[in-house]
């Protein structure tokens, strides 16, 4: 089927068959095999045996064989998922362990669509995956992430490639509580909601005491909670489009606070209270300061019992 796969991937599976006639499969395969024994019964039979045990685990069985063979396994290990958006409808048995396909956080942007979610292992320089499984369309990261792990790190240990291995992932991996307590070494970043995190970020610049990495990174070592070690990765790229969004933000705030003062001093109200209404709804609205209300003249009429009227 993997050969077949190869060239044919859209053919249905009753013409694989087919596909052998011209193929050396005694040679390619297996002694005394001819085409006719690749019929979609036999291939039928096999997938039911493949889902039986585990595609995961037979996945991970191959891959670890083929890394260790051609000397590709690095002593990290990067874990992170993504979601592939389905059509069409689908029957799935809830008594079965299949992912299920159904709505959630969409990472290829299509929250429209039925999706599943897809959690790959990936080592070494080359980036090699050993593990390649499935959740449902819903899951979350930071719940599949502590479960793959647990079944990484039992599969391995049954192979006995036990390996001290370092994790790499995502805030989804800072699980306060599951990360400390699962007995891994791991490098991550804390959720930037994080209380502690919150703190730092709202700290200047000359607060720290920076030391160069690379030309564009900077990094000082701060305190972390017990038994971690925390370091702030100052980014020169990424502060140089930080300021542009700021002044980005600056500029559309202004241009909101004119267009209201503007509206607001051409406006000719009946009286000073009428006046005073949306000029409060607008202070709120674009957050004016004392300093701009002293600039804001606002205009109502006036009258006296037997002159004209007038405007202030």
């Amino acid at each position: 089927m993997i050969i077949n796969g190869l060239g044919f991937c859209t053919n249905p599976l009753y013409l694989s068959e087919q596909f052998f006639l011209d193929t050396p499969v005694d040679i390619l395969i297996g002694e005394n095999l001819t085409p006719a024994h690749f019929n979609d019964d036999a291939l039928g039979r096999t997938l039911d045996a493949l889902h039986q045990f585990g595609t995961t685990k037979l996945f991970c069985r191959i891959a670890f064989d083929l890394v260790k063979g051609l000397n590709l396994l690095g002593p990290t290990l990067h874990i992170d998922t993504t979601s592939l958006a389905l059509f069409g409808e689908y029957d799935v048995d809830e008594c079965d362990n299949t992912p299920k396909p159904t709505y959630g956080h969409s990472k290829d942007h299509r929250p429209d669509l039925k999706q599943i979610v897809v959690t790959l292992i990936a080592t070494g320089p080359a980036g090699v995956p050993l593990w390649f499984e499935t959740h449902d369309g819903n899951s979350s990261d930071k719940a599949s992430f502590h479960e793959t792990i647990k079944e990484f790190n039992s599969l391995t240990q049954a192979l006995k490639e036990s390996d001290s291995f370092l994790w790499v992932a995502d805030s989804a991996l800072y699980t306060q509580g599951k990360l400390q307590e699962s007995g891994i070494k791991w490098l991550t970043h804390p959720p930037a909601i994080y209380k502690p995190v919150k703190n730092y970020l709202a700290q200047p610049y000359s607060n720290f005491d920076w030391e160069p990495l690379t030309k564009e990174y900077q990094s000082t070592m701060v305190q972390g909670p017990e038994g971690e070690h925390w370091q702030l990765i100052l980014s020169g790229q990424r502060r140089k489009s930080a300021l542009k969004a700021l002044d980005r933000r600056i500029t559309k705030d202004f241009e909101a606070k004119t267009k209201a003062f503007n509206a607001l001093s051409k406006t000719l109200f009946a009286c000073e209270n009428d006046a005073k209404e949306p000029f409060q709804y607008s202070k709120k609205r674009v957050n004016i300061t004392s300093s701009q209300i002293k600039q804001l003249k606002l205009k109502w009429v006036t009258t006296k019992q037997d002159g004209p009227k007038q405007t202030r």
